[in-house]
């Protein structure tokens, strides 16, 4: 037995992206799910205006569809839904909670953060990138 054999669990490392992936994606219909399918979409249209985007409607849908879109992605085990939520988080982070990751901003910032590691190590064996990638080495061989 090699020595990064014991010290590096790859079934283990796959869990754990496997389990991060269905939390992230699981919270993130939750939260998307409350403006869209709830009644808070005005109260976020009204936030985007006070921030000075422009055409503050569109971009509460635009944001909030995003991210229930990404969310079944990243449940689906998708890498480019990862990618487009830690865009998505970072706007927030930034814009929304002017970078006050410690208070106010601290969930989004947790979502950016695990979003980005996701994006960042893949959707691990269990996720339809993996399913993905075999078919595509397949068809070379």
């Amino acid at each position: 037995m090699k020595i990064t054999e014991t010290i590096f669990n790859y079934s283990a490392f796959h869990a754990g992206i496997l389990i991060a992936r269905l939390w992230l994606g699981a919270i993130m219909l939750k939260h998307s799910s409350s403006y869209l399918f709830g009644e808070k979409m005005g109260q976020f249209a009204d936030l985007l205006k006070e921030l000075g985007f422009p055409a503050p409607e569109f971009m509460a849908y635009l944001s909030q569809g995003t991210e229930f879109v990404t969310a079944i992605l990243i449940i689906l085990g998708l890498r480019l839904g990862a990618l487009i939520l830690t865009l998505n988080m970072a706007i927030a982070v930034l814009f929304a909670h002017n970078l006050l990751i410690f208070t106010e901003g601290e969930m989004a910032f947790n979502y950016f953060i695990l979003a980005l590691i996701i994006a960042l190590t893949g959707t691990g064996r269990y996720g339809l990138d993996q399913v993905i990638l075999n078919k595509v080495i397949r068809a070379k061989q």
